[in-house]
């Protein structure tokens, strides 16, 4: 199973409410899960944070504390629980949990938490392709990919609005972000001038 219709207009809508410079990473990852391609999609997913925030650091560089402090903010209230009755919160997935799962998965390819220094509740993820979504048996916590990486991506959304009030510089530093460039250039006085290849 894929990602439902529902998740993909939101996908779109978070697409739309980003600016185009990150819409190269979160096109990215909705065109990844729409084509059931969720490894790659999960692991640009797990960079999102670092990106984000790196970007809106002071000295323009990020580390696990800052990663797991933005997963908190803009995505972490998607991945808690209140009891109706007793009002307890029970927290599924935090920061550190992602950070966690970005070494584990990014470095050696696996969702080995435990072997990780940053020491979590949750011992492995199990990913699925559209079915139960934040589900946990003992310390194994239960992620549908899309619904995942759409939670990433509408994160961006929010940030991306604080991340231009709160610095009047918000273009040059989104500038410094990567581009892929097509393989048509031509030569100009001397120079060679490449088209920036269309996220569309």
């Amino acid at each position: 199973m894929g990602i439902g219709v529902e998740h993909l207009l939101q996908f779109r809508f978070s697409l739309l409410q980003s600016d185009q410079k990150m819409e190269r990473f979160t096109t990215s990852i909705a065109r990844s899960v729409e084509s059931r391609n969720y490894h790659a999609g999960i692991a640009l997913a797990l960079t999102i944070p670092d990106i984000c925030s790196r970007l809106s650091s002071v000295n323009n560089q990020t580390n696990g504390y800052k990663y797991a402090a933005w997963f908190n903010k803009y995505v972490g209230e998607k991945y808690k629980s209140t009891h109706p009755l007793t009002r307890k919160v029970d927290v599924f997935m935090d920061g550190d949990v992602c950070y966690a799962l970005r070494c584990a998965m990014l470095h050696q390819g696996d969702v080995d938490l435990a072997s990780q220094r940053v020491k979590t509740m949750i011992s492995s993820i199990h990913f699925t392709a559209g079915s139960a979504h934040c589900t946990r048996i003992d310390s194994i916590l239960q992620l549908d990919t899309g619904l995942f990486c759409r939670d990433i991506c509408l994160g961006v959304s929010d940030w991306m609005h604080d991340f231009k009030v709160g610095h009047k510089d918000w273009e040059e530093k989104l500038s410094s972000l990567v581009q892929i460039h097509t393989e048509t250039s031509s030569l100009m006085g001397g120079a060679v001038v490449f088209e920036i290849a269309d996220p569309h």
